[in-house]
């Protein structure tokens, strides 16, 4: 690491400090961080939490009428602090205020204020009826609509002919503009109606050549809230059941800075309102209650990408893609080549504080699955049809919470297993404990439960987690699990174990500061190729991340947010670094119609092996968590400028220098160059 570099970043740093927009903005920025540095991506759409959370702050949840069935699928609040606001309903009446939560078990400031925005006690439009007029007077309209682009010229976006297109899979044949537009009607949380479409840089818009029109277009209808019919989805729609194990379609977090919460609360069904092209159902579901039970029953009818293989009589799926581009004319043949045929039910029994549930789901492909066969994946699923069955439990007693899933598929007699606790032993310690058994010869095309190797199947573990609170202004929380894979992976020739802990300490002496500091070890063992089909034996990957994280909000106007990271990587006899330091400013002046954001970074890696991710603010809608890679330095700056009570505009420019690059990116993404700038502009009207 260079010296002078290292100076004129710690003291660029740590000059200021900063805080983001608000208090549960920052809480929910820790997790997304945590949550994308599990899964190492730079992009993933979380539109579904944002819609969420969204209505909650436009039309906030009465916590006194509220039922059992409303409150679990609130995101900021766990089981023992609902079980205990509703007895205190029960025993003392309805709340006067939101800080009276304070007096109730399980309570205190900080879930509190977590929940402000998005809670009342004002129940003057509680159970308004669905009528026209009150359809209209009541309901929000709004209208989204976004364009991006990297300014860099890429090797993909080359002039060259059709024909030399059609020949090669380099060139890609749309423009190099990202469209997203999206219109959302909603009443209360009652109701849900909108369209989503969008059109990635490459893809062809609206040509004849190859033809085409909007490439992905979403259309969804959810309603919530009668008396039998809890919930009914039409269109674009996703199914969450249990603990994730055989079917879960949504996002979910995983291991985050939260280490207690690793229970999965949500309803069953949701509205696929993001633009995220692949796991989610296109047709029909419905949710029906009658007294203590529950039933859910979906179909799904819809074209997926994939590979196909084979004559006109004999064809076979080869690989199912994920990544929703059609930009090259291999991409352009894979899109909606499967077809997929999706058929479930979910009953559920509610007695008190016992929770039961068994569900089965049919997935059918129109022609046979068969990918390319290796050691490795010899248990995988292939066929034509996939049946997955499973059983999920819940029950609170007193301070414990158990939960947990069974899970088996019909291909094999592999069968997946999570059960887990939460315990809250006083006021001050909470801990998890969490067990998981994947065979590896159980898998799904739906599942999305927790696990190290990012898919149910092949992972054993161990997790406990710790939340301790040594005064209202200093918490740590942490976690450690163990994990071993019984089977090979993908370049890695044997069975092979890991574990990863982590650890933060949170130390708030104000509601204007925050500081934390935080350490991640993660280590895996891998086999290190040397030729083809050679490899060594199992060698240790060890990485450790160190970080410190420091906000404060000087004033009304002003914000300011410091954070400084190493990284340290072990691996074959080699030893990597990485560190990033960055410094972001907000400006928000009450009553003003512009707010601006401004982020300066200094990284300096020894490569793309050592990259640190760090989450980025946008528009609303929009999600970024790039990595920061080699040397150089990185500046993002948005303006958000209200043109009206109802509309607002937002600029967002970002861009890469790098002091030691003169090419950026590999194969269609090159750049050639050291910088990688990227300009969006998002518009949104909102009415009523």
């Amino acid at each position: 690491m260079k010296k002078s570099n290292f100076c004129f970043s710690f003291i660029c740093c740590f000059g200021v400090v900063f805080w983001s927009f608000s208090q549960e903005d920052e809480n929910m920025q820790q997790q997304l961080e945590l949550f994308m540095e599990q899964n190492q991506s730079e992009d993933i759409d979380l539109t579904l939490l944002i819609d969420q959370l969204d209505a909650y702050k436009q039309h906030p949840l009465d916590l006194n009428t509220a039922t059992y069935a409303t409150l679990v699928q609130f995101p900021l609040i766990n089981e023992f602090q609902l079980k205990s606001l509703i007895k205190h309903r029960e025993e003392n009446g309805k709340l006067l205020s939101v800080y009276e939560l304070q007096s109730i078990k399980y309570w205190d400031t900080t879930s509190i204020e977590r929940i402000l925005p998005y809670v009342t006690i004002d129940e003057k439009l509680d159970n308004l009826p669905i009528s026209w007029s009150n359809l209209v007077s009541d309901g929000q309209l709004e209208f989204v609509a976004r364009t991006k682009a990297i300014i860099e010229k890429k090797v993909g976006f080359e002039n060259v002919s059709d024909s030399i297109k059609r020949a090669s899979n380099t060139y890609y044949w749309g423009d190099p503009m990202n469209y997203f537009s999206r219109i959302n009607y909603s009443f209360y949380n009652r109701i849900q109606l909108g369209a989503t479409f969008e059109k990635d840089p490459g893809e062809p818009f609206f040509s004849s050549n190859p033809k085409s029109n909007i490439d992905f277009t979403s259309i969804h209808f959810l309603y919530k809230g009668g008396k039998y019919v809890k919930a009914l989805s039409v269109g674009d729609y996703h199914v969450q059941i249990g603990q994730g194990l055989h079917c879960w379609t949504s996002s979910v977090f995983g291991k985050t800075s939260d280490a207690i919460a690793i229970k999965k609360t949500a309803s069953v069904l949701r509205a696929h309102t993001s633009s995220a092209e692949y796991r989610f159902m296109r047709g029909v579901g419905i949710d029906l209650e009658w007294k203590r039970y529950q039933l859910a029953v979906f179909s799904s009818f819809k074209n997926s990408d994939g590979r196909i293989e084979g004559d006109s009589i004999n064809q076979q799926i080869t690989s199912l893609l994920s990544t929703g581009l059609h930009r090259t004319n291999s991409e352009v043949a894979t899109k909606g080549s499967v077809k997929e045929k999706i058929i479930g039910g979910y009953l559920r029994y509610d007695y008190s504080s016992l929770k039961l549930g068994f569900s089965s789901v049919y997935h059918e492909l129109n022609h046979t699955y068969n990918k390319t066969f290796t050691t490795y994946n010899q248990f995988d699923f292939r066929g034509n049809n996939l049946m997955s069955s499973s059983f999920d439990y819940s029950y609170l007693y007193k301070n414990f919470l158990f939960f947990g899933e069974f899970a088996k598929v019909n291909y094999s007699e592999g069968s997946a297993n999570l059960h887990g606790v939460n315990m809250v032993l006083d006021n001050r310690l909470s801990l998890s404990m969490l067990f998981r058994k994947y065979d590896k010869d159980f898998q799904t095309l739906l599942s999305n439960g927790l696990s190290e190797g990012n898919d149910v199947h092949n992972e054993n573990g161990f997790y406990y987690g710790v939340h301790y609170k040594f005064s209202s202004k200093i918490q740590l929380q942490g976690y450690v699990d163990f994990f071993q894979f019984p089977w090979l992976k993908y370049s890695v020739n044997q069975p092979s174990v890991g574990n990863e802990a982590f650890i933060q300490l949170n130390f708030q002496p104000t509601k204007k500061i925050q500081v934390y500091g935080r350490y991640k070890r993660s280590l895996k063992e891998q086999s290190i190729q040397l030729k083809i089909n050679e490899f060594t034996s199992l060698e240790e990957k060890e990485q450790q991340n160190f970080r410190i994280h420091a906000s404060i909000e000087l004033n009304d106007t002003w914000t300011l947010r410091s954070r400084v990271e190493w990284l340290i990587l072990n691996t074959f006899n080699n030893k990597e670094n990485g560190f990033l330091m960055y410094q972001d400013i907000r400006y928000s002046k009450p009553k003003s119609r512009f707010e601006y954001a401004l982020r300066i970074a200094l990284f300096d890696t020894d490569s793309y092996n050592s990259r640190i991710y760090s989450y980025e603010s946008n528009p609303v809608y929009v999600f970024s968590n790039p990595a920061y890679y080699e040397q150089g330095s990185r500046i993002y700056g948005m303006i958000q400028y209200k043109l009206t009570k109802q509309s607002t505009l937002w600029i967002r420019y970002g861009g890469f220098y790098f002091t030691n690059l003169n090419q950026i990116g590999s194969g269609s993404e090159l750049i050639e160059g050291a910088t990688k700038q990227e300009l969006l502009v998002q518009f949104r009207l909102r009415l009523n």
